[in-house]
């Protein structure tokens, strides 16, 4: 599925389909690829009755530092210099932001899960 805002597309990416299975699980309501005009940016998930939006970040891709403890590649550079944008404007626009790494959606779904159930 793409969330389509223009000529803008963005894909649903295998992890985002896994946190989504979570999501339906704990009937929370969401929506999927938020997007946010004045910075160009696509959030992953937008959780309307809490105001908080949820970004999956893949542990190579954002630098998870518990397995990659600083960027080499240029891609992973970039990634974080966008992260912190992000958590920016989400902060400076009143809504609660939190991510979650790829490995815990994968291995550790109850950190997730209850994570989840607190807000």
């Amino acid at each position: 599925k793409t969330g389509d805002i223009g000529n803008k597309k963005h894909y649903t990416s295998k992890l985002e389909k896994k946190f989504e299975e979570i999501l339906n699980q704990l009937d929370i309501i969401y929506s999927k690829h938020f997007y946010a005009k004045s910075i160009k940016a696509f959030y992953d998930f937008y959780l309307p009755q809490y105001n908080t939006i949820i970004e999956v970040d893949g542990d190579f891709w954002h630098c998870n530092p518990n397995k990659f403890p600083e960027a080499v590649y240029e891609s992973q550079k970039q990634n974080l210099e966008r992260d912190k944008e992000k958590n920016k404007w989400a902060q400076d626009n009143n809504f609660k932001i939190i991510r979650f790494w790829e490995s815990d959606i994968n291995e550790k779904p109850e950190i997730i899960i209850n994570s989840l159930k607190q807000l």
